[in-house]
């Protein structure tokens, strides 16, 4: 697997999920940003795809699968 210039951003809130994506496109201009609204669906996207981000930012505090066990 190759590791790319991508983030992604975990988090249920709609509203910490968008400032999240915003503050890290502010840190980091030139990374693709994707967003999951659970960590169920980004490790769906992860176990799909043939490209590691360089970064994952999760909410440890979301129901179905929390961050910790999502990062485990």
């Amino acid at each position: 697997m190759k590791i790319s210039n991508t983030a992604i951003v975990i988090d249920d809130n709609r509203v910490a999920l968008m400032l999240s994506s915003k503050m890290v496109q502010t840190a980091a201009k030139d990374f693709k940003i994707i967003t999951f609204s659970t960590a169920k669906a980004a490790m769906e996207y992860l176990e799909k795809t043939d490209e590691l981000p360089s970064v994952i930012f999760s909410d440890l505090n979301m129901e179905e699968v929390n961050g910790i066990e999502f990062l485990a």
